[in-house]
């Protein structure tokens, strides 16, 4: 019987050989780098660590802090803007020295919280971040650790596939967000946008929305869902309501756009946005690259799409299908 002939794993990538030209290149820009003013040199390290530091390759970030002090003076502040807290490094919390603790976190602006929810410890130093961007579960953790205190400016919601994100108590830790005016829901379900329109911070200005791709809910539905966050009832302090579709098919896409299309013609609602032009990555880890991407986006994410009624609309009856 002849031997079954097994598949061949994929070759890995192979990195640009050390030749002799290869090093001659990078002694003469190594040397038109020394010769740079010490200013123009800062600014070249920090345009460097802040491209890399949000995206798999963050450990350019890290070497640069470990060229020289000057290098990392300028790189160390950058790595602590945005602090990363998972079930892996957890415990890096609990035994640091609070002295150290309070030294780094005082540097820190965002504060992203991968992974199932766990059991962390010192988070009460975290109280002054400007940016969240968790599960709800992990939202409900800092709210209980700092208790008023802990007011980001931006929250970002990520998919709550857990049983403990659906509880009606772990949603109530928005309601204490008095001072968030920019909310993001990623991968948000039926259920999801429920828990968040009885619990939606009084403050909140700019809203986006991001609709799951799992799940049977029809369009109609979810256009409902959507648009009781802009009814007379919803709070009178939202601006603008985005709409992205960077996790539907193609089908899906298309039917929800005309759809809330439809019901801005027939309402003249103006703040409703819809951005259609993000396709869903179907290569492998595709919604784990699109929240990359969002965070790297960063202020132009709340103003990306356009609206889907506007004045000049007015002039024209409403056709409702």
């Amino acid at each position: 019987m002849a031997k079954q002939k097994q598949p061949q794993r994929p070759a890995r990538p192979v990195s640009r050989p050390l030749t002799r030209q290869t090093l001659h290149e990078l002694a003469s820009w190594a040397q038109q780098f020394a010769h740079l003013p010490l200013e123009l040199a800062r600014m070249i390290i920090a345009v460097t660590a802040r491209l890399n530091v949000a995206s798999n390759a963050a450990w350019v970030a890290r070497s640069l802090a470990l060229v020289c002090r000057e290098f990392r003076a300028v790189v160390e502040p950058i790595l602590l803007e945005t602090m990363r807290i998972t079930a892996t490094n957890a415990d890096f919390f609990r035994y640091k020295d609070p002295w150290q603790l309070d030294r780094f976190t005082k540097r820190t602006k965002r504060l992203v919280v991968d992974g199932p929810p766990f059991m962390a410890f010192n988070l009460h130093f975290f109280a002054a971040v400007q940016e969240f961007k968790g599960r709800p579960r992990h939202l409900d953790m800092f709210v209980r650790a700092c208790g008023s205190r802990f007011q980001p400016r931006v929250v970002t919601i990520q998919n709550a596939a857990f049983m403990s994100d659906l509880e009606d108590s772990t949603w109530n830790a928005l309601q204490t967000l008095e001072c968030t005016t920019h909310l993001h829901m990623q991968e948000c379900t039926p259920q999801h946008l429920m828990h968040l329109r009885n619990n939606l911070p009084p403050g909140v200005r700019y809203l986006v929305l991001d609709p799951s791709g799992h799940n049977s809910t029809s369009v109609e539905e979810l256009v409902a869902l959507v648009y009781t966050f802009l009814d007379e009832s919803a709070p009178s302090s939202i601006e603008r309501l985005l709409v992205r579709t960077p996790y539907l098919s193609d089908e899906r896409r298309t039917a929800l756009v005309h759809a809330l299309g439809t019901l801005a013609a027939a309402t003249g609602e103006r703040r409703l946005c819809v951005d259609d032009e993000l396709l869903l990555v179907r290569a492998k880890h595709g919604p784990v690259r699109q929240r990359i991407a969002d965070e790297e986006a960063r202020v132009s994410l709340w103003f990306t799409g356009h609206p889907l009624y506007t004045e000049s609309d007015s002039s024209f009856p409403a056709v409702v299908s």
